[in-house]
């Protein structure tokens, strides 16, 4: 036997080892790479793609279960993003190229840290070839780095045991390769979000052994917003090297500094209410920017180390390991005006304006807050797969561990105290630069974290490939220790949490398949003693049911998913505590359940060579244990995009163009707790100040190949100029931007 202790080493990796040297049965044959030649034997942690599927086409993943798995095997969605659409569209975010997905859309905040709605769930992180990067606040993403992005929907314990409910988009990251010298340069201008060179260099140093590859962008660029501009670097080299036909080692160093001027959300008009006057401030500019001093720096480098290698003929392993240095700079502005003209119906929860009170010059008054941090994160993963295969079935087992840390180290730092004064912005007065400062911490402690995953997967294909049936079990510990720079005081709290997860795939044909998928997934959360809230798991759950086919030989692939996901241990306020006279002490909180269900239909077709179709359509009502719509989450959203290659030959060889459109149905623009009636009456929930409208933006653009070198292309967002809000923050709101155009010369070499 076998006895490891459950803190080094999961037991099944053991059960493994043993399993490698049973009677030999049906090998795995060797698959082609499809970037080389002579035949190299991919692990089942390597993803491989026909390149002639098809411009937006994918039919296999790795994000679910970090092994290689088909689309049509998956028991819960499974989007793919490839390259080629990242650069279609001219993606400036993640969420640009991720909308295009179902469910994806967006939240507060656009212009920081890839924020994003997940199935109605705020991400605010971004995830690296299957690390997550925990950093809150960590820059955006550059999109030159990304290969393709895998999204996968709902609660995942395997690559991300705590992890935002609604799910991740794994960006998967460019590597060296081995079929030549090849790359390109590119500089793109126009009015906003433009102004940026890329590169991309691949060299192959040594035939079949030794590749490298370097890319990177410069971008400097201003933004609609009054003040806003995006600065900065970003600079990726790396190395692959094939230590023989079987095994492969990758090192990757990513290095940025990015300057970001977002000046704060402009004031709502203050008549907003409901769906009434929902607009900038009256008589303020539409790119109105509250401050030139609202600016964020983030600096650092990420490193990555991946070793694929296949032990057998069945038995195959990958130790991957991170590690981030950030350093993050930022001062935020705030300005709310000195009275506001609606209110709170304390009996209704409804917002009401008496139709005599007047605000038509606010005055602002202003606050706001500096802060200094530094993040370090490192994480190790260790993976190992078996095969096994019979006459009519097959088998795959994998089972790995992970090992996580971080921490977060705030800085002295001055913060703005309270400004008596206040600003006349209708007249042109802005916030300036000379605050009162005082010497604190611009947050109140430290923190850091250590997590461990164990997790055993396995999948068992039946009836050659009709019946596939997973199931998987992850075990989770979390420990945190924060320090109070104010207090001194010191806390550590561990937790730990047994995550599992099933599903079944039945394939009616091999072009139709039906599934339904189990998962669970559990963040910690918490303590706050003070509000008798102790350190917990918030337990998420999801049902999910669907319909894949894929037809054309692949050309043509659609999912429709049902899913029901709930999060248990969330807790809320007591309502008690709002009811007069208002007790003393308090109640402490209590438990409460949130809930999402939704429908999604997505799909991927080249009914030829030339034409190409991403599309979606999503609902899903996303509420809280009362009820209430959370705030920038909206319940219906679609999007489509298609591009068209003409011939080779005529007038029009060498363009193609593209299409496409989006749309995001109405959402809540805040959210509240409960109202403090008068003495007899029962408190009831605070329904939201103002919802931001629906809006439908259409984006075009047209590549033209000049010759084998060089190409042009012209992106047009917002092609109809719509007047549309962004997100919300309070009552705080971000304009859209205009009618936007950017012309990309790039040369390929």
């Amino acid at each position: 036997m076998c006895y490891l202790p459950k803190k080094h080493l999961i037991g099944a990796v053991c059960a493994l080892l043993l399993l490698s040297h049973v009677a030999p049965a049906q090998p795995v044959s060797p698959q082609p790479s499809q970037i080389e030649d002579e035949t190299v034997v991919l692990s089942p942690f390597a993803v491989q793609e026909r390149a002639d599927l098809g411009r937006y086409q994918a039919s296999q993943v790795s994000s679910g279960t970090r092994v290689r798995m088909d689309l049509m095997e998956s028991t819960q969605s499974i989007s793919v993003v490839t390259r080629e659409l990242i650069e279609d569209i001219s993606a400036d975010r993640v969420l640009d190229a991720a909308k295009y997905s179902a469910a994806i859309t967006e939240n507060t905040s656009p212009h920081l840290q890839n924020r994003m709605t997940v199935r109605g769930f705020q991400s605010n992180g971004v995830t690296l070839d299957g690390f997550r990067i925990a950093l809150s606040f960590a820059p955006n993403q550059d999109p030159v780095v990304i290969d393709r992005m895998e999204i996968v929907k709902g609660p995942n314990a395997i690559i991300s045991p705590s992890g935002v409910p609604g799910g991740l988009v794994n960006n998967v990251t460019k590597k060296p390769h081995f079929t030549g010298n090849k790359g390109y340069v590119s500089y793109q201008a126009g009015r906003w979000d433009a102004n940026r060179m890329e590169m991309d260099a691949n060299y192959v140093v040594l035939k079949d052994k030794l590749a490298m590859r370097l890319v990177g962008s410069y971008q400097d660029s201003t933004r609609y917003e009054e003040y806003g501009y995006r600065s900065g670097w970003t600079v990726m080299p790396m190395l692959t090297w094939r230590a023989s036909p079987s095994t492969e080692v990758t090192v990757q160093f990513q290095g940025f500094n990015e300057w970001i001027l977002s000046p704060w959300s402009p004031p709502i008009s203050v008549y907003a209410r409901g769906r009434t006057n929902v607009r900038i401030q009256e008589g303020l500019p539409r790119d109105f920017g509250i401050s030139p001093d609202a600016d964020i720096n983030d600096a650092g480098y990420y490193s990555r180390l991946s070793v694929n290698t296949k032990i057998t003929d069945r038995l195959s392993m990958r130790v991957a390991g991170n590690y981030v240095n950030v350093k993050y700079k930022g001062q935020y502005v705030l300005a709310a005006p000195d009275f506001e003209v609606v209110s709170v119906d304390q009996l209704t929860g409804e917002w009401v304006w008496d139709g005599v009170t007047f605000n038509d010059n606010p005055a602002y008054i202003t606050d706001g807050a500096r802060v200094h941090e530094h993040g370090r994160q490192a994480n190790f993963q260790n993976d190992f797969a078996y095969e096994f295969e019979g006459p009519s079935w097959k088998s795959k087992t994998v089972a790995g561990y992970a090992l996580n840390w971080r921490g977060v180290y705030p800085r002295p730092s001055p913060s703005f105290e309270p400004n008596p004064n206040t600003y006349d912005l209708v007249a042109g007065e802005r916030i300036p630069a000379g605050y009162t400062l005082r010497n604190t911490w611009g947050a109140g402690s430290a923190s850091r974290n250590h997590d461990s995953q164990y997790y055993l997967y396995q999948v068992v294909n039946l009836l050659d490939d009709k019946l596939v049936l997973s199931g998987s079990l992850s075990y989770n510990e979390y420990a945190s220790a924060r320090q109070n720079y104010t207090s001194g005081a010191r806390t550590k709290d561990t937790i730990s949490t047994t995550l599992p997860a099933a599903g079944i795939v039945y394939k009616v044909t091999p072009q139709l398949s039906a599934y339904y998928g189990y998962s669970e997934q559990g963040v910690p959360d918490g303590p706050d003693f003070s509000n008798g809230v102790p350190h917990h798991v918030e337990s998420s759950t999801q049902h999910e049911v669907g319909v894949r086919v894929r037809l054309a030989d692949g050309k043509l692939y659609a999912t429709l998913a049902y899913f029901d996901l709930k999060i248990s241990d969330v807790y809320m306020w007591d309502l008690r505590n709002y009811t007069a006279p208002i007790p003393d002490p308090l109640y402490p909180a209590i438990k409460s359940d949130r809930t999402v269900d939704g429908v999604e239909f997505e799909f991927t077709w080249s009914p030829t060579p030339q034409l190409s179709f991403v599309g979606n359509i999503a609902h899903n009502k996303n509420r809280d244990g009362d009820g209430m719509q959370f705030a920038n989450i909206a319940d219906d959203s679609a999007a489509i995009w298609a591009s068209y290659a003409f011939s080779d030959t005529g007038p029009l060889a060498g363009l193609r163009i593209g299409i496409g459109a989006d749309y995001l149905g109405e959402r809540a623009g805040t959210t509240h707790r409960w109202t403090t009636p008068p003495l007899g009456f029962t408190p009831v929930r605070i329904q939201p100040s103002f919802y931001v409208p629906s809006r439908t933006l259409v984006n075009a653009s047209a590549n033209y190949r000049i010759n084998k070198h060089w190409s042009a292309q012209l992106n047009v967002t917002n092609l109809t100029d719509e007047d549309y809000i962004m997100g919300a923050n309070g009552r705080g709101i971000d304009m859209g931007t205009p009618i936007n155009a950017r012309l990309t010369i790039r040369y390929d070499f």
